[in-house]
């Protein structure tokens, strides 16, 4: 663990790449089981790692937000100890990125706090991930922000509202005619959880033109 702490150490330095790399090795640490998580965070890893998300340095945000991505692939615990940390904020400033490679490791950060917890995609939404997140369906990122949307609808009818209000019907509609299968399933059931709350939504969904090309996907 002495070599973790060294990595943890080195996430405040200033000097060159330093921080940079310790994030990156912390990254690959994090990606080989839940043990190696565990571990990473219980080295003090949390805190520095947020703090890097804001850095002017963009490589080190980036890998600090895959670090994270890393980090919250693991138990309920650790997503709910980045968000305590602060995380969420910072992630969504970073979807709105000029940087594409950033947007999308942050859109993957997102998905692995917000994976099957209706408790972080509510506070997700609450930093205000919702926006940003919709502006990314026309972009390089769309796979991963229309699933990261999927969980946020899953996430009760206060969330269905919110996607509501953001707009995000018609760029939702636009991907199912997607060639990738996997954003045409999650756009077709964020349409499907808004439908099903109520006739008005439902109608919010008719009008943003889904019947045509839900129809066209059961052929």
């Amino acid at each position: 663990h002495s070599t973790l702490r060294s990595f943890v150490h080195l996430l405040s330095s200033t000097k060159g790449s330093e921080a940079e790399v310790a994030a990156g090795a912390l990254r690959h640490i994090a990606a080989g089981s839940e043990d190696l998580r565990q571990a990473v965070a219980g080295a003090g890893a949390i805190a520095p790692l947020v703090s890097l998300l804001s850095s002017s340095k963009g490589d080190e945000a980036e890998q600090a937000a895959s670090a994270i991505c890393h980090l919250a692939a693991g138990s309920m615990r650790l997503r709910r100890e980045l968000a305590k940390a602060g995380a969420l904020s910072p992630l969504v400033t970073l979807l709105s990125s000029s940087e594409d490679s950033e947007a999308e490791v942050a859109v993957g950060a997102l998905l692995a706090i917000t994976a099957g917890s209706a408790e972080m995609a509510q506070a997700a939404a609450e930093a205000g991930a919702i926006d940003p997140l919709v502006g990314l369906l026309s972009s390089s990122a769309s796979a991963g922000a229309v699933a990261a949307l999927r969980q946020i609808a899953d996430g009760g009818d206060e969330l269905v509202q919110a996607l509501v209000d953001a707009t995000a019907l018609a760029p939702v509609v636009a991907l199912l005619p997607s060639r990738d299968a996997e954003s045409a399933d999650c756009a077709a059931w964020i349409l499907r959880t808004v439908a099903e709350a109520g006739a008005e939504r439902a109608q919010a969904v008719a009008d943003a033109g889904a019947v045509i090309p839900l129809v066209a996907l059961l052929a």
